[in-house]
């Protein structure tokens, strides 16, 4: 219940790391396919943000944007306006995550007719959101909820991204039936983070350039089919740059596809970075 079916992306290379979660957590990766549009429908500039707001305006904010949680290494979850998710560590949950701190039905996320409530279902060691212990909460955009050592994040995803559910079928008709433009976004690293922007491209299967300018430095990221090939900040080159550009904070950036890297340094897919990027940060490496 809850959670919309979604396309199987076709296997295109050896199991990674992403497999090995899927086979020793539950973590199910079933990317989907969404189509950018500008004004009248059609396919141009949009920009892509998390609509802020109080919870008195949640349920104006649900017709203006998609709802999405956003748990690296899960897939990000796309909210109906009725959905009730479960979250914790039974199998049985939609939402499951790893670790003895997360009861096996911990909480569960509900929407109604003023937005989305997070609840608290008699777990042992609490649900928090930004920071405080609650047992009922109506969400806001841009919310962390804390389960145990998991982390996630509310959002509320605009600009074309709110089309994320239209399936690959219909992406690839609509690529026939009219010459594809190039295709651009911009937005603000405040209202949606990184992590949570590269798994929508990853799910859309997207392919261009990353540029990105945050209040610690510039970077590029490019990306073939939803997976980072190659990245470049002041300091770094190809992985090393993508871990650093993943762990930005502040600053603006912009998505503009049918731009090719001139080399490929990274073999590794979103899921790997994410990981990666998080037990840097973890460790105070950066």
């Amino acid at each position: 219940m809850g959670l919309r079916p979604m396309a199987p992306r076709p296997p295109t290379r050896a199991p990674n790391l992403a497999d090995q979660l899927e086979q020793e957590h539950g973590l199910i990766h079933q990317p989907r396919s969404w189509l950018p549009l500008g004004e009248e429908g059609e396919p141009g500039l949009g920009r892509v943000k998390a609509v802020r707001g109080t919870a008195e305006n949640a349920c104006e904010m649900n017709r203006i944007g998609k709802p999405m949680l956003f748990c690296p290494p899960h897939p990000p979850v796309a909210l109906g306006p009725r959905d009730t998710i479960s979250i914790g560590r039974s199998r049985s949950c939609d939402l499951r995550l790893p670790g003895a701190d997360a009861s096996r039905r911990h909480a569960e996320i509900a929407g109604g007719p003023n937005g989305f409530t997070i609840t608290d279902l008699g777990s042992t060691n609490g649900t928090f959101v930004n920071g405080r212990q609650t047992q009922k909460l109506l969400l806001k955009p841009g919310d962390r909820i804390e389960i145990g050592n998991n982390m996630i994040t509310f959002c509320q995803v605009g600009g074309g991204l709110e089309n994320i559910g239209l399936e690959r079928d219909r992406e690839r008709t609509i690529e026939v039936e009219r010459p594809t433009r190039e295709q651009t976004f911009e937005g603000d690293l405040a209202e949606i983070p990184l992590f949570a922007l590269l798994q929508i491209l990853e799910m859309g299967s997207k392919s261009g350039l990353l540029s990105i300018e945050a209040d610690q430095a510039n970077g590029r990221l490019w990306l073939a089919h939803g997976a980072p090939i190659h990245a470049e900040t002041k300091r770094h080159s190809g992985f090393d740059a993508a871990v650093e550009i993943v762990n930005f904070t502040g600053g603006r950036f912009t998505f503009q596809s049918h731009e090719d890297a001139a080399e490929r340094t990274i073999e590794a897919s979103v899921t790997e970075l994410l990981l990666e990027a998080s037990r840097i940060l973890d460790e105070g490496l950066l």
